[in-house]
């Protein structure tokens, strides 16, 4: 990539856009052309001839999600996609941008969430300034990126995790063996060989990484290195490759580019699109109406699920995503508790599940005992999922099984041992 602006958002709230914080610095090649300034949205300097301008927003602000699209071009991916993953939100979908990254070999497709109101105003206070952005992405995709290893960056008590070319989270550097281990155990049979941790002078990786989580994931080799550039953002402006991140600047936030100044001599073509496009839009239409209603049965039977897993909750309707909400936060928080401990079994209980071929109808929790009623084809199938379970020495696993209409019902008890 040719010589560019690099602009890392430190703090900004859209209620106060004059107030953000930015750091900057200009990059050509492999070597930064000034030290990393900081200032103010009036203190950022103008972009240079030729010079494209890379924002860089926190991780914090975006989630990274996949999920499968109907077939279809570009511009109709993009517009079903926030209804794909509506329940995945905690806002309206009407409040969300959703940028759309590339497919992959699973058939399922990335996708990248922000705050509409955060990315419009941010975008209209750097374009007051003359700033116009080519690429915006979050800072856990400015991480170096390599096949089977994952970067993390801890800094400033905030942990950067990329798991791939459009894969990554970021949280609380106090909880990142919790959510690491989630995400390792999730991908017990395509995990990666290696994880190399990047830690700023004030960041501790060894008392971050705990002794029981490098036992529990020993075969992962752990790499540790101190950044020695003259700060954070300086590393970031020097690993980032903006072509093989997830550019934000997609749908009604894309970049203008100067083709469309040209498009005078083919408006007599455009014209014929465009009635094309009205022709079209009305099985768009049909096919958008489908997909909602798809995503209101959805909705409607997690609403049934979460309802029988915590029979004591009340839902409102349609506000299942704040209660989920709420309930991560609780497990994140809640080390030595109930809640921990059912983190814990679903961490461990989960890759065994997904791998047995056996149907979960429902999932109940209570006093540190997690119900699990399933369905089989045989009774083979449970029984191999109690050895599964029962292996690891830690899970007392009890079932009570039923046999009717040439399938097996079961229900596994699972508490751990005293």
């Amino acid at each position: 990539m040719a010589g560019f602006l690099f602009i890392r958002v430190r703090d900004f709230d859209p209620r106060s856009p004059q107030a953000a914080r930015f750091e900057w610095v200009r990059v050509a090649g492999d070597r930064l052309l000034m030290r990393m300034a900081q200032g103010t949205l009036e203190d950022l300097p103008q972009s240079s001839d030729n010079e494209q301008v890379v924002v860089v927003i926190p991780g914090s602000e975006v989630l990274l999600t996949r999920a499968r699209l109907p077939g279809g071009n570009r511009h109709k991916l993009l517009r079903a996609a926030p209804y794909a993953i509506e329940d995945q939100l905690i806002g309206d979908v009407e409040d969300q941008h959703v940028a759309l990254g590339e497919r992959g070999a699973d058939g399922r497709y990335a996708l990248a969430v922000v705050a509409r109101d955060y990315l419009a105003t941010l975008l209209d206070a750097l374009e007051q300034h003359g700033l116009l952005p080519h690429s915006l992405l979050p800072d856990f995709l400015c991480l170096p990126c390599a096949e089977g290893t994952w970067s993390v960056l801890l800094a400033d008590g905030v942990a950067c995790v990329r798991q791939g070319p459009q894969a990554g989270f970021a949280c609380d550097a106090g909880n990142l063996a919790s959510l690491l281990g989630v995400e390792l155990a999730a991908r017990e049979e395509a995990m990666p060989a290696r994880l190399e941790l990047h830690a700023s002078p004030d960041s501790d990786a060894d008392s971050i990484l705990t002794l029981e989580f490098r036992q529990r994931f020993e075969a992962l080799e752990i790499v540790s290195r101190s950044l020695d550039v003259h700060s954070v953002g300086e590393w970031l402006a020097l690993s980032v490759n903006p072509a093989a991140g997830l550019n934000l600047l997609q749908g009604a936030f894309a970049r203008e580019t100067a083709w469309q100044g040209r498009f005078g001599p083919w408006r007599a073509a455009a014209a014929v699109f465009v009635l094309w496009l009205v022709v079209q839009s009305g099985f768009d239409g049909y096919r958008y109406y489908q997909l909602r209603e798809e995503s209101e049965a959805l909705r409607t039977q997690m609403e049934q699920v979460f309802k029988q897993a915590f029979p004591a909750s009340r839902i409102v309707r349609g506000r299942l995503r704040e209660y989920m909400a709420q309930l991560v936060t609780k497990l994140r928080q809640g080390s030595g508790s109930d809640e921990f401990s059912l983190a814990q079994m679903l961490s461990e209980v989960g890759p065994a599940l997904s791998r047995s071929g056996v149907a979960v109808q429902s999932i109940q929790y209570r006093e540190g005992r997690l119900d699990l009623r399933l369905q089989a084809r045989d009774l083979a199938s449970i029984d191999k999922l109690k050895q599964v379970l029962a292996a690891n020495g830690k899970w007392q696993v009890e079932s009570e099984t039923t046999s009717r209409g040439g399938k097996v019902d079961s229900v596994l008890h699972i508490r751990e041992k005293a």
